[in-house]
C-alpha cells in the first residue's frame, strides 16, 4: 500500500494511492486514522482498518479522486520524534568529499535534522541568504513503525513501517564552518520528504534505486546528477537501525535518512560547482517509491 498526506480543506489528510495514478482521500471519521502519523501509530490494526474501509467502500458513492501529481501535499510524516541521518554511506560519495577522498567509515556516521526542516512534495524551499553553496542529496528514507531499543540487525527489518524519499538539502559553506555539520544541514525546509510512504511489504529493499535530477531556470530538460542502489550502501538499513537503536529509542514515525550516492554538486571540480539558484527544481526519483519534487527560491 502507498499512502500520503495531502491538504484537504486547509489541513493534512490521509490519502491512499490507487493504480490509476490518482489518490483516494480518507474522509475524517471516528474509526479511521486521519494522517500517516496516526496510521503508523495505530500499528497493524490501523492498516487493517484502512484496508477494510477500502474493500467496503461503495463504488456507487461519488468521490473526488485528485491527481497524485497535482494535489497539494503535506510532509509524508508530519511530526516525527527523530529525524536521524546517516552520512558518508556510499563509497563513491565518500571519495568525492570537498576536501578530497577520505577513508571509508568503520562505523555509521550520524547527524540529525530538526522537525523545522520538514517540507512536503511540491513545496518551495528558501535558499539561506547567509549561504552561497546550497546543494542537494537524494536519499531513501526509512519510516519506523514501532518502538525499538537496543535491537539486533536480525530484528531491525521488523520495525520498518515503510520507505519514502528525502532530500538532505545542505549549505556546504555553513557545513564546513566546523567539524560539526549541524548548521549547514538544518535550514528551514532542508528535509523535504515524500511524496508518499510505500509500506515495507510492497518494497524490495535489496533492489531500491535512488536518483537526483535538476532543472535550472530556462532549461527544458532536467539533468541527472546522482544514481545509486541499496546494494552500494556501506551500512544497510538493518545495520543502521540496529546501530542507532543502541543509543536512541526509536518511535513510530521516526525518519532515518540512509545516505546519498555520489554526484552531488560539492563532488564536482571547483569550476563546475554550480550551486543551487533561485528557480532551480530538484527531483528525487526511485522506481519503487515515486518522485519527490521541490523548487528553490
Amino acid at each position: 500500500m502507498r499512502v500520503r498526506n495531502i491538504i484537504v480543506d486547509g489541513r493534512a489528510a490521509l490519502a491512499v494511492d490507487i493504480p490509476t495514478g490518482l489518490v483516494l482521500p480518507v474522509r475524517y471519521t471516528d474509526s479511521l486514522p486521519r494522517t500517516t502519523d496516526e496510521l503508523i501509530a495505530a500499528g497493524p490494526a490501523g492498516l487493517a482498518a484502512l484496508e477494510a474501509w477500502l474493500l467496503a467502500r461503495d463504488p456507487a458513492v461519488p468521490v473526488d479522486f485528485p491527481d497524485a501529481d497535482a494535489v497539494p501535499h503535506a510532509p509524508a510524516v508530519l511530526d516525527p520524534g527523530h529525524i536521524l541521518c546517516a552520512g558518508l554511506n556510499y563509497a563513491l560519495h565518500v571519495a568525492e568529499g570537498q576536501d578530497g577522498p577520505r577513508d571509508l567509515p568503520a562505523e555509521p556516521v550520524w547527524f540529525s535534522k530538526f522537525t523545522s526542516c520538514l517540507a512536503a512534495h511540491g513545496d518551495s524551499i528558501e535558499l539561506l541568504p547567509e549561504a552561497r553553496e546550497h546543494d542537494f542529496e537524494a536519499e531513501i528514507v526509512v519510516v519506523i513503525g514501532r518502538t525499538a531499543r537496543r535491537i539486533s540487525e536480525a530484528e531491525a527489518p521488523d520495525v520498518i513501517w515503510g520507505y519514502t524519499l528525502g532530500n538532505d538539502v545542505s549549505a556546504r559553506d555553513l557545513q564546513r564552518r566546523s567539524t560539526q555539520w549541524m548548521i549547514g544541514k538544518n535550514g528551514d525546509g532542508f528535509a523535504p520528504v515524500g511524496p508518499a510512504i510505500t509500506t515495507a511489504d510492497c518494497v524490495d529493499a535489496s533492489r531500491l534505486d535512488i536518483e537526483s535530477w535538476r532543472r535550472r531556470p530556462g532549461e527544458s530538460q532536467a539533468v541527472r546528477y546522482q544514481r545509486g542502489e541499496t546494494a552500494e550502501l556501506l551500512f544497510g538499513f538493518a545495520r543502521l537501525i540496529s546501530d542507532i537503536s543502541q543509543m536512541v529509542t526509536l518511535q513510530p514515525g521516526d525518519l532515518i535518512f540512509t545516505g546519498t550516492p555520489s554526484g552531488v554538486i560539492m563532488g564536482r571540480p571547483p569550476g563546475e560547482r554550480h550551486w543551487l539558484e533561485e528557480g532551480d527544481e530538484v527531483m528525487i526519483r526511485s522506481a519503487q517509491l515515486g518522485e519527490l519534487r521541490n523548487r528553490f527560491r
